[in-house]
């Protein structure tokens, strides 16, 4: 038994010689894919130059700059419209402008017959007063929160209804718990967007131009409609 054993670790000492001394290393294989040079690298627009961006704060100053026109007639200018969207306006708006003509996109706020009703607490003398009676609402576990913008800020909205029903049922209830709230109307305001001539200035396009944009967007036209300068 021991001759066998002694044999057995001298063959394993003769393997690892040669391995170590005899046999070659070899190199981990790497596979490199070929590229095709012939490719274009894509970029996005708005990382490879400032017309997204501009295109950005275009229609950022339309949307934040909307124009509510009243039934008054305060003068008639060209216009063209109505644009379903933002984006129709602004692809129809920069044709026009890479024609050389002067436009501008407005968004156009009508008010419709129709009014939602909203139901809250007159406004507070100051911020402080205000989120004071906010808290005491949450801890009657009452939905509300304070207004900050417009002629009723620093009120406390209770809840905005499409019925008048609806606000005098919520008015009541809370009358019944101690605290005055009162009804406001909201006018429901229908939003368009049109083509204006920068100024207030008349423009006029040719027919076959009209033509080709009434193709692209249907229900335009070009009319007289109510200034807004």
């Amino acid at each position: 038994m021991r001759a066998i054993a002694l044999s057995l670790i001298a063959v394993n000492i003769v393997y690892f010689f040669y391995q170590g001394f005899y046999l070659e290393p070899k190199s981990p294989a790497l596979s490199v894919r070929a590229v095709d040079k012939s490719l274009e690298t894509v970029f996005l627009l708005s990382e490879n130059s400032t017309a997204g961006i501009q295109q950005n704060q275009e229609m950022d100053l339309v949307i934040n700059n909307p124009i509510l026109l009243d039934r008054q007639d305060s003068g008639l200018c060209q216009a063209i419209g109505p644009f379903e969207g933002l984006f129709e306006g602004q692809a129809a708006l920069e044709k026009l402008v890479a024609l050389e003509f002067d436009v501008e996109l407005k968004a156009i706020d009508r008010a419709m017959a129709e009014s939602d009703y909203r139901v809250m607490i007159p406004p507070a003398a100051s911020l402080q007063a205000a989120f004071r009676k906010l808290r005491e609402l949450k801890s009657q576990e009452i939905d509300s929160y304070v207004i900050t913008q417009g002629s009723d800020s620093l009120g406390i909205s209770l809840g905005v209804f499409s019925t008048k029903s609806a606000a005098v049922s919520l008015q009541q209830t809370l009358q019944a718990s101690g605290y005055e709230a009162k009804i406001t109307a909201i006018p429901i305001l229908e939003r368009q967007f049109w083509l204006y001539g920068v100024g207030g200035r008349d423009f006029k396009i040719n027919d076959a131009l009209m033509a080709g944009l009434v193709e692209e967007y249907p229900g335009i036209e070009q009319k007289e409609g109510q200034c807004v300068e």
